[in-house]
C-alpha cells in the first residue's frame, strides 16, 4: 500500500511540474524597444508585447552579464498584450555592453526577487543572481550604455 501511495504521489508531482512547464512554454513575449544593438542611457524605458501570460506569472526585465542576472523592474502589462518597464543601469560604465532579458516568473521566482530587493534595501548591496527560480526567458536584446 505504501508503494502504491508513493507512486501516486510521484505521478502527481510529475504531472504538476509538467503542467507548469507547458503553461510557461505557451507564454510569448518580445522586447520591442530598445532595439537589439542599441545604445541606451543610464535610465530608460523598455517595452514590448506579451501573449499567454498566466495569472500566476509576472513579467520582469532583468540585466544579464555573463551568467549573472540583476532584476530591474516588474513590467506593467497593459490590456494583456503590451508591457513597459523602467531600467536603471547607472552602475554600468559608459560604452559597456549588457543584455536585457524578458522573463516570465512564477511564484517562487517572485518571492526570490522580493527577498533580493529587501536584502538590497537593508544592506545597499545587490549581488548577482545566478538564476531565478520558476522563470522562463522570453526574449533578449543586447545593448550598450551611452
Amino acid at each position: 500500500m505504501k508503494i502504491l501511495f508513493n507512486r501516486i504521489v510521484a505521478v502527481f508531482f510529475v504531472a504538476y511540474f509538467l503542467a507548469a512547464a507547458l503553461a510557461a512554454a505557451e507564454v510569448e513575449g518580445k522586447i520591442t524597444s530598445p532595439a537589439n544593438g542599441g545604445d541606451v542611457s543610464a535610465v530608460y524605458e523598455v517595452s514590448g508585447t506579451v501573449a499567454g501570460l498566466e495569472k500566476s506569472q509576472e513579467l520582469w526585465v532583468v540585466v544579464r552579464k555573463g551568467k549573472n542576472f540583476w532584476p530591474k523592474d516588474k513590467a506593467f502589462v497593459v490590456g494583456g498584450a503590451e508591457w513597459s518597464a523602467t531600467v536603471d543601469e547607472s552602475a554600468t560604465k559608459s560604452g559597456r555592453p549588457y543584455s536585457l532579458v524578458l522573463l516570465a516568473v512564477g511564484f517562487k521566482g517572485q518571492a526570490e526577487i522580493a527577498d533580493w530587493y529587501a536584502r538590497g534595501d537593508e544592506t545597499d548591496w545587490w549581488p548577482a543572481l545566478g538564476e531565478i527560480k520558476e522563470s522562463v526567458a522570453l526574449d533578449q536584446v543586447d545593448v550598450r550604455r551611452k
